[in-house]
């Protein structure tokens, strides 16, 4: 169904909302009315935009097999966006860039070790209410669960618990009445417009040229004079390789996670807020002028891309 929206009308045609953009409209409202503009589209958030094209990869990896494959295609088009409209970064965003791309090849050269599902796109909408519909963000997998893989600087009890209740992952729970199984991929932290993860970031020894390791044997840190060698400055190892280097060093690659359905409560609980939320941004004005400034969120947790309309640097 066609994503048919109005911002100045009673709900009298279908409003289709989504995880990130329900999440993104509760954060301020004015974004709503940004976001439904047809022009002014604001940069790109490097890791929103890496999110998007690996899972768009990893479907696809389902279907082909071939992650160098995918990691070619999904880099062109992360290259691309980087360009236009661009990256939405204080860092160095060329080095970035590189970072990112070459995570595509190592991620998916890791996933494509494993048992990969074949994946198919659950129906694009489905009505959760009266002229509301939720667009579902994760494919299926033939056991009838959600398949959804998620990056995160580091795993842990607090990442688990921020995405398991997350608009997107709850959301699509609800919506849907199925299962979900969550793939947690660390990616470290940025630092220096580099990407400090493991998937992009090895140490090489300082004296044996080209020995590359991630840990010591015992499982801690390497000495201080262990050089960082990023794999996007380097054309000579291969995805393959790394992973191998990788898994030599026994590092854990994914963290895996199952959720039971909803039960039907939750799931009533999750329409009756939808469709509160559904008449309360459908009654906003067209004009963003005409919004309040939610000044909270125009920092925090990161800069508002849409700064630029709200205090008329454009």
């Amino acid at each position: 169904m066609e994503d048919i929206t109005s911002t100045n009308t009673p709900l009298a045609i279908p409003l289709v909302l989504d995880g990130t953009s329900l999440a993104r409209a509760q954060k301020c409202p004015r974004i709503w009315v940004h976001e439904r503009e047809a022009q002014g589209a604001p940069k790109w958030n490097p890791k929103a935009l890496f999110d998007k094209l690996l899972r768009e990869a990893y479907i696809r990896l389902g279907e082909s097999g071939d992650p160098e494959k995918e990691a070619v295609l999904a880099e062109a088009e992360f290259r691309e966006n980087s360009r236009h409209p661009g990256l939405d970064t204080l860092s160095n965003s060329w080095v970035l860039a590189g970072d990112f791309c070459s995570m595509f090849g190592t991620i998916l050269e890791g996933l494509s070790r494993r048992a990969i599902p074949e994946m198919k796109i659950f129906p694009k909408v489905i009505p959760v209410g009266p002229q509301v519909w939720w667009r579902i963000s994760s494919p299926t997998v033939p056991e009838n669960v959600l398949e959804r893989i998620i990056t995160v600087e580091k795993y842990s009890e607090s990442s688990l618990y921020r995405e398991t209740r997350s608009w997107t992952t709850f959301g699509d729970m609800a919506a849907t009445g199925l299962g979900t199984h969550l793939t947690f991929i660390e990616i470290g932290s940025l630092g220096n417009s580099r990407r400090c993860s493991n998937w992009c970031r090895t140490f090489e020894h300082p004296s044996l040229k080209r020995y590359f390791r991630f840990r010591a044997r015992n499982g801690r840190n390497l000495g201080p004079n262990w050089r960082a060698k990023f794999l996007s400055d380097d054309t000579v190892i291969t995805a393959k390789e790394w992973v191998n280097l990788m898994e030599t060093d026994k590092l854990k690659l994914f963290h895996e996670v199952w959720l039971d359905p909803l039960s039907e409560a939750h799931r009533l609980t999750f329409r009756a807020q939808v469709a509160s939320e559904a008449a309360r941004l459908q009654g906003l004005p067209g004009d963003f002028n005409l919004v309040p400034m939610t000044r909270g969120a125009c920092d925090w947790p990161s800069v508002c891309p849409w700064q630029f309309k709200c205090f008329g640097k454009d």
